[in-house]
């Protein structure tokens, strides 16, 4: 599956301060997800035309359709699988590996699951004011956490302390007006602080590895938070998954000019 363009994503895997080319160059690919320790457990990448599964580390790919985008994959059941309609924005929920889609209460939008509890995950109220919600009850009833400013673009949790959650929130008013911010929370969303972003990346996406290590995917990769600073690593990633069963290897969809 390959497309000859100008700037070509493509999925690479990075061994210790290395990358290995992974899979089909595309014109776009946008998301990456995984369930389970790689290369065992399947790999889910969105690409222009859809969503794609592969089940041996990235080497081949089969076509799952074109309903769903942005898909967040269980870390306990690989067939389950959230994401939004390409159709309506509405939140889709399958139970079969994104081969069916049902919909999610069109009130909430889906946002993460909790890597170390099957019955916790993160959503936010689709009205105004905007309303974070968590359930610790694989979503038979939802309870209010502390709000943010802005809307959530990227959440993710600690899978090495559960109740560690970062979250990026941010609003656009016009092309040169808008507003963004990083948060912690400590207590599963029940209060936030503060985290500086680099000043290159806005509206970055927030990843937390199985080691604990916490990495951003802006205009450029960073690594970690040192006394509320960010290490740039030197790739450009639109998105990452980590190999939990090999700690440091993590894959990527990655840019070449």
């Amino acid at each position: 599956m390959l497309v000859m363009a100008l700037s070509l994503p493509a999925v690479a895997r990075a061994g210790v301060g290395s990358w290995t080319p992974r899979g089909p160059r595309v014109t776009s690919a946008v998301y990456l997800d995984r369930a389970g320790p790689l290369p065992s457990g399947p790999i889910y990448a969105e690409y222009s035309n859809g969503l794609y599964r592969s089940q041996d580390g990235g080497r081949s790919w089969c076509f799952l359709g074109n309903e769903a985008y942005a898909v967040s994959v269980s870390p306990f059941d690989a067939r389950e699988l959230y994401g939004f309609s390409r159709a309506d924005n509405t939140t889709l929920h399958s139970v079969y590996g994104g081969e069916s889609w049902t919909a999610w209460p069109a009130s909430k939008s889906f946002l993460a699951f909790d890597p170390a509890d099957p019955k916790r995950l993160y959503a936010q109220l689709n009205s105004f004011p905007l309303e974070l919600l968590r359930t610790d009850d694989g979503g038979q009833t939802w309870r209010s956490i502390a709000p943010l400013p802005f809307p959530v673009v990227s959440i993710a949790i600690d899978p090495t302390r559960h109740d560690d959650v970062y979250a990026v929130s941010g609003l656009c008013q016009g092309f040169f007006h808008c507003q963004s911010g990083m948060w912690f929370s400590s207590n599963a969303g029940g209060a936030w602080l503060p985290v500086g972003l680099p000043l290159d990346s806005p509206f970055p996406q927030v990843a937390v590895s199985p080691w604990g290590t916490v990495f951003l995917l802006g205009a450029r990769l960073y690594r970690g938070i040192n006394q509320g600073g960010w290490t740039p690593l030197p790739t450009e990633l639109l998105s990452i998954v980590f190999d939990a069963a090999q700690p440091g290897t993590l894959y990527g969809v990655n840019v070449y000019a």
